[in-house]
């Protein structure tokens, strides 16, 4: 990742307030800032979608919830969780 700093942006205020919530004098935060931009490399960003939730398969879904419920398919539950476990890691 590259971080780079380009043209000047104005100065942002801050509205101070009293403990009652009232807004008092307005005192500059900042007298100048800059922009900043970041480039991501390719690599960074195929590891962020592989780290990406995956759409949910609706059909297979509903495919294997039939199965299930018709007792052509068990589940072990303990296995599911074991798994799901080991991807977190």
């Amino acid at each position: 990742m590259k971080i780079n700093n380009s043209s000047p942006q104005p100065a942002i205020t801050r509205v101070q307030t009293d403990r009652a919530g009232k807004a008092g004098d307005k005192k500059a935060a900042h007298t100048h800032s800059t922009a900043t931009s970041v480039h991501v490399s390719d690599t960074s960003k195929k590891l962020a979608a592989a780290r990406a939730p995956e759409v949910p398969d609706e059909a297979r879904i509903e495919r294997l919830r039939g199965l299930v419920q018709s007792g052509k398919l068990h589940v072990d539950a303990g296995a599911i969780a074991d798994a799901m476990l080991r991807e977190e890691r």
